[in-house]
């Protein structure tokens, strides 16, 4: 079974660009924060997507996904939370938007349990970068390295 996740949407309408959680940064810089995830239960894998977009030419934004695994009974299993991820300023022109793909295998028995995903988007600052010039493409790598804090597992 493949669960996909629902998130809160913060900010002016219309700028979800088909993501389940959305936030706005703010104006210094302008910038949005999107992630979607899905689990497939059966096979315990866990695929979540980030997408940081800037207005400014100076500076882009910077913050990661958490996702809440939860049982029939909407009880935590488990957390998941990406490192931290950011992209500087855009070039003259249109919005940059990037694009970025984690995948992760949860134990049998959370993936067993789980039946929906609440994933949060959240800000943790900004990369100042004139027009983007990337040194890596990357503030710190959107890594493998993913903590999970599993809470509340019941055997069944």
């Amino acid at each position: 079974m493949i669960i996909r996740g629902y998130g809160d949407y913060y900010g002016p309408y219309g700028f979800d660009r088909g993501m389940q959680t959305t936030i706005y940064c703010g104006n210094a810089p302008e910038s949005w924060i999107r992630g979607s995830v899905e689990l497939d239960t059966d096979a315990g894998s866990m695929t979540m997507y980030v997408q940081l977009e800037t207005n400014s030419a100076s500076a882009g934004p910077k913050g990661k996904l958490r996702v809440t695994v939860n049982d029939a009974d909407n009880i935590a299993l488990a957390v998941v939370e990406t490192s931290e991820i950011g992209i500087g300023g855009k070039t003259p022109g249109p919005a940059k938007i990037e694009g970025f793909q984690l995948s992760t295998a949860l134990s049998p028995d959370i993936a067993h349990n789980a039946r929906s995903l609440y994933i949060e988007a959240l800000h943790t600052g900004s990369v100042n970068q004139l027009f983007g010039n990337d040194l890596g493409r990357l503030f710190g790598a959107f890594k493998a390295g993913i903590s999970i804090s599993a809470a509340c597992v019941s055997e069944s």
